[in-house]
């Protein structure tokens, strides 16, 4: 099983690869000059690992994908993890929404409140 990291890194050079080689992904940085010979690229090796985290943690970002091969990879990521991010099961921090609770018998119960007023 890989891990995030791992995963985090693969896309993130999956997307710095197709943009580079993808003639979508490269625009003229002065729109006033369209003879210019000078083209540039978004999708640096680290703007691409932080489109990738952005995705992760459902921020977004301002960088995206132009060309058809890194939507796909970009559209593929933020499903797996939009959908990684709803399988896994919450679990309560210490704002007291989920507590284990002893009995007297020795048993631990899970105990699930639906709102931090109770408390």
């Amino acid at each position: 099983m890989y891990g995030v990291l791992d995963v985090l890194e693969v896309v993130s050079l999956m997307m710095y690869v197709l943009a580079r080689f993808s003639p979508y992904e490269w625009y003229n940085p002065h729109p006033c000059n369209p003879d210019s010979a000078v083209l540039e690229n978004i999708f640096t090796l680290s703007n691409a690992f932080w489109f990738a985290v952005g995705t992760l943690m459902q921020q977004g970002s301002d960088i995206n994908p132009r060309a058809v091969s890194t939507r796909i990879v970009g559209g593929m990521w933020w499903f797996s993890a939009y959908s990684e991010r709803r399988r896994r099961p919450r679990r309560g921090g210490k704002d007291g929404t989920t507590r284990w609770l002893s009995s007297q018998c020795g048993r631990r119960h899970l105990v699930v409140l639906d709102a931090t007023w109770l408390e």
